[in-house]
């Protein structure tokens, strides 16, 4: 099984690093940074479905 920590290399951006189990520990900020990620993924993902299925009802 193959761990990774996330490092910052760059605000808003964030890179996979391959790390042993023993070195997993996020900071409290690397945590928020990814729970906005996954927001943002979140939001997006949930805003192309609504446009889509609008655009196929319409059709219709």
């Amino acid at each position: 099984m193959t761990y990774y920590c996330v490092a910052a290399s760059a605000p808003g951006s964030a890179a996979s690093i391959p790390c042993s189990p023993d070195n997993i520990g996020l900071t409290q900020a690397d945590a928020g940074q990814l729970a906005a990620a996954l927001l943002t993924v979140a939001a997006f993902a949930f805003v192309v479905r609504v446009v889509l299925r609008f655009l196929t009802n319409s059709r219709s």
